[in-house]
């Protein structure tokens, strides 16, 4: 077998001085001056990051997707009426006024219940107008019947004026001459009765005594006789005359009658023919407000037209975006664009972030939250993002028309807002004017470049910010297993 020699532990040189008793009074050298320095930088590091760990702070953020937006309001402009949609009159970045017409929808219930009503208007018309020859033809009869009664009776009524004024004007005069002839001759032949009935009785008494003769007694006999005669007659002819009188009067008042009659029965004829124009107006009346009530259906159907035709803008601003396409079937209340409405004076060119996150990191954002907006036209590693302040938080989850509603596209909407991300935060964005942008950058001024609206962004949120420390220990914990 071989001697195997045992290595040696230490150098020969090194062992001789150690086992020196010459040298035992002397210090070891452990650490060289050198060394110090090393040992001082690695024991400040350390120092540094205990006091890091305690005082310093870690950010905990959560990440949303959105868009830059204007403050003023996003308002969809929709349809009021059910239609096809046959012409949009505006196109994005239009400037729209009160009253503009959006676009123009197909209504054709309308349409045809309108057709239908101007049809029964030519009906209507056509029929008043077969009517109102009828009537007018049984009116000109009528009327010119009644106008020849009337003028008949006028010209009788003239005649028989004309009768009474002979009658009373000539008629009368002669009978009150002659009754004046009359009784003239009747005193005479009174007062010659009286004569010759007193000569009579002389002549009788002469005869009597026989001095005269019978002859000349008869001779006055006959005288007085023949004069009692004409007082017969001229009695006699007084009576007819009074006869003649009341005749007269007679047929005066059978005149007067007549006149009274005629003139009746033209009042009647008068208010015949008055009472036919009235019914002939009645009639045109009647006709006049059936044809207004389909003259007032055809005008509210017009302006109903009109209105449910037009998809009308009820405020000022510009058209963000057109959210429906010619041809489609529009309901009430469906979008057909979006408007961003003007205040009216000087816009606030300041922008807001709307960022949308998905919930269970949503719901960790608070008004007041810090926030840190990195717009998709910059880069996040040279300029970081504009500073912010979390300004609202929805208190539940959004849909992408909600979204659309807000934002003012349902592309985008839809391309930010999902099942999972669906928390709507809005962003007060820090203005600077000294940038270029004019807003408060995290690095540096920012980009030079003009942020604008509608530029997509992605966001982070300072949800929390706690000392390093509190990360190790709960991991010190669970690696030793002490629960307190």
């Amino acid at each position: 077998m071989f001697n195997r020699q045992k290595p040696k532990l230490f150098r020969e040189k090194t062992s001789k001085r150690i086992s020196s008793p010459e040298q035992l009074d002397q210090l070891m050298e452990v650490i060289k001056p050198k060394d110090w320095l090393w040992l001082s930088t690695l024991g400040a590091l350390v120092l540094g990051i205990l006091l890091w760990s305690v005082f310093g702070v870690i950010d905990s953020t959560v990440m949303g997707l959105g868009i830059l937006s204007s403050p003023q309001p996003i308002i969809p402009i929709e349809a009021e009426a059910t239609g096809q949609l046959r012409e949009i009159k505006v196109k994005i970045g239009d400037t729209v006024q009160p009253g503009d017409v959006i676009a123009r929808i197909e209504q054709p219930e309308l349409k045809l219940q309108l057709a239908e009503e101007q049809q029964n208007l030519i009906i209507l018309e056509q029929q008043f107008q077969k009517e109102n020859e009828l009537i007018d033809r049984e009116q000109s009869i009528q009327l010119a019947d009644i106008e020849f009664k009337i003028e008949s009776n006028k010209q009788l009524i003239s005649q028989i004026q004309g009768l009474q004024a002979t009658l009373s004007q000539s008629n009368q005069l002669s009978i009150e001459s002659q009754r004046a002839e009359l009784n003239e001759r009747l005193s005479a032949l009174s007062d010659l009765n009286k004569y010759l009935k007193e000569a009579l009785e002389a002549q009788q008494k002469l005869f009597d005594q026989g001095l005269i003769t019978e002859t000349v007694f008869l001779q006055a006999q006959q005288q007085y006789l023949q004069n009692r005669d004409q007082i017969f007659l001229v009695r006699t002819n007084l009576t007819q005359l009074e006869a003649q009188e009341a005749s007269f009067l007679q047929q005066f008042a059978e005149n007067q009658n007549d006149l009274i009659e005629l003139e009746s029965s033209i009042r009647k004829l008068e208010a015949d023919k008055t009472q036919l124009n009235l019914k002939n107006l009645q009639t045109l009346n009647q006709q006049i407000q059936q044809k207004q009530e389909i003259l007032n259906k055809i005008a509210a159907l017009e302006e109903q037209l009109e209105i449910q035709g037009q998809v009308i803008s009820r405020k000022s601003g510009k058209i963000l975006s057109i959210e429906a396409s010619i041809g489609e079937i529009l309901n009430p209340g469906t979008p057909v664009a979006i408007l961003q409405e003007s205040s009216g004076t000087e816009e606030d060119s300041n922008l807001k972030a709307i960022l949308y996150f998905k919930t269970g990191e949503g719901k960790r954002v608070e008004l007041g939250m810090m926030a840190e907006i990195t717009p998709s036209v910059v880069k996040k590693d040279r300029f970081g993002g504009i500073i912010g302040t979390v300004s609202e938080v929805s208190p539940f989850p959004v849909s992408a028309a909600e979204a659309t509603t807000t934002i003012g596209n349902s592309q985008l909407a839809q391309t930010v807002v999902d099942q999972e991300r669906n928390i709507q935060v809005y962003v007060e964005l820090k203005t600077e004017p000294k940038n270029f942008s004019g807003y408060q950058w995290s690095s540096g001024a920012g980009p030079q470049l003009s942020i604008t609206q509608g530029t997509t962004a992605t966001g982070t949120v300072v949800v929390e910010q706690r000392a390093p420390i509190t990360y190790v220990i709960p991991l010190l914990r669970s690696i030793t297993g002490t629960n307190q």
